[in-house]
């Protein structure tokens, strides 16, 4: 029975066909650099965790996989993480410059070029502050010595100084520090770099580590701002990106998503040289659920577009545990995975090395169905609306099984995602709701509690755990009751909606 949807017939109409709870259908705006969607392609964090090395052949190699096979309207980014740098000293301005390790073979300039040619965009990471080695060198175009710069106070939390990782933080108060900012963006630009992950970013970034050599400045916050101005001056077409599961109450969301586009919701998904497994995969679920809620539940966002998207860390779908040993997702895991950061509006940027892709992985990243659900996500993300099964149907809360609905929007398109999420295996209560049950589940929920009730919906099934319970991308029927399927443990079904008497609706 995994995977079977039962619609009903026999429902009594409700009076609206708006989202449940009176809570407004929440909706992706332009972010603050005017991008409308998040990026796709392919980064090297989980390939260097697993000792592959760096160098700009190994991401021609990886990222060929999309070349010429991009959508319109997405970025997809061929992105270098850490390392590709310099790791003790700028150029003559204290500027971030290339290693010319990574790049022996190809320069940067020539490798972008080359990425441009195929569709793809350059991405480059860095992180706040200038290198302490730096601090006598003038910011490019003044006579402001960068060490002057440095916010030199003492971090009351420990006693620590503002310096970390051959870098020393800035007093964003400063005259120069914006002009700093500025050069940097304008040598990325004359490169032709594309996209910047910005990570270490406070508060957050588990800033407040046990470690005291592994604490971070406390609040970096300014980099951010000064990352914006500088992009919106030489490289508006340039993407940020702000890592990692940065602090959400104000004053800092604002600042967030006034100043970037794609934002870091949960830690990384992978510990070192290990395989991606499915524990840390349930917590960034949780903590994606956390962070659609603070949107919609708050009434002081409700109405306004969510300016920002969601970051939730590599996809690990395209390949087989059995051909790689970067991810250790079983099929219905890797499926499940896909429907959830699809479901999300998130990021689509893979890990996986993409030169063993199988044809299901093919499927996952490049399925046109598959990307068009991705691209009205996109615009209209999912939120949680626990499923009758529950201990609280209809509600936003943790719980292992659950539904998630994006939109409707106006043409009575929706996305339906039903989740088996299987045991708690998160460590320190971080996915919240405990249970520990095993086996198939029926997971169930009422049109009414995903706020769509009052209205027959046909229904289509784009993508589920494994192909049971119908095929992929086959029609299912009319709901006017409930949706319901049979999932086991860890797996996920995508369903689109159609109102019936709409464009599109074979009522």
């Amino acid at each position: 029975m995994a995977g079977q949807v039962i619609a009903s017939l026999v429902l009594a109409f409700a009076a609206t066909s708006t989202l449940a709870a009176n809570t407004p259908v929440p909706f992706y705006g332009q972010s603050a650099s005017g991008k409308a969607s998040p990026p796709r392609g392919w980064n090297s964090f989980v390939a260097q965790s697993n000792g592959a090395k760096l160098t700009v052949d190994l991401l021609d190699e990886q990222c060929s996989f999309f070349y010429n096979k991009t959508e319109s309207g997405f970025n997809y980014v061929c992105g270098f993480d850490s390392g590709w740098s310099a790791g003790s000293n700028g150029d003559e301005f204290g500027r971030i410059i290339p290693d010319d390790n990574v790049f022996s073979t190809m320069n940067i300039q020539d490798f972008a070029a080359k990425l441009h040619s195929n569709g793809m965009k350059l991405g480059v990471y860095m992180i706040p502050g200038a290198f302490t080695s730096d601090a006598k060198k003038l910011v490019k175009g003044t006579n402001i010595a960068i060490g002057s710069l440095f916010n030199t106070t003492e971090d009351p939390r420990d006693a620590i100084s503002n310096s970390y990782n051959a870098r020393n933080d800035f007093d964003y108060t400063k005259t120069g520090v914006q002009e700093w900012h500025d050069s940097v963006v304008e040598l990325f630009h004359s490169w032709g770099v594309d996209f910047v992950k910005l990570d270490y970013v406070t508060p957050g970034s588990d800033y407040l580590s046990g470690n005291k050599d592994n604490v971070r400045p406390a609040n970096d916050s300014g980099a951010v701002a000064c990352m914006h101005n500088a992009i919106m001056k030489y490289a508006p077409d340039m993407q940020l990106d702000i890592s990692w599961k940065l602090e959400r109450e104000e004053p800092f969301w604002d600042l967030w998503q006034h100043n970037a586009d794609t934002i870091r919701v949960d830690r990384d998904i992978n510990y070192g040289k290990n395989a991606v497994t499915w524990g840390p995969t349930q917590r960034t679920i949780e903590q994606y659920r956390v962070f659609i809620n603070q949107q919609v539940l708050d009434s002081r966002r409700q109405n306004k577009p969510i300016m920002i998207r969601p970051d939730m860390d590599n996809l690990l779908v395209a390949t087989p545990s059995s051909s790689s040993s970067w991810s250790g997702y079983s099929t219905i895991e890797r499926y499940a995975q896909t429907i959830l950061w699809i479901g999300a509006g998130a990021n689509l940027i893979s890990g996986c090395d993409m030169t063993k892709v199988d044809d299901l992985g093919k499927k996952l990243l490049t399925d046109s169905e598959v990307l068009g659900v991705a691209a009205f996500t996109s615009n209209y993300p999912m939120v949680p609306k626990n499923p009758s099964s529950a201990q609280e149907p209809g509600g936003p809360n943790a719980s292992q099984l659950q539904a998630w609905i994006a939109g409707p929007n106006d043409a009575g398109t929706a996305i339906v995602v039903l989740s088996n999420l299987g045991p708690d295996q998160c460590w320190d209560n971080e996915c919240s709701y405990n249970t520990k049950t095993t086996g198939d589940q029926l997971v169930n929920v009422t049109l009414n509690d995903l706020g769509i009730g009052g209205e027959k919906w046909f229904v289509r099934r784009v993508l589920g755990g494994g192909g049971r319970g119908g095929e992929d991308g086959s029609d299912i029927g009319v709901a006017d009751e409930e949706i319901a399927s049979w999932l086991s443990e860890h797996e996920s079904v995508l369903y689109k909606l159609q109102k019936c008497g709409s464009e599109g609706a074979s009522c």
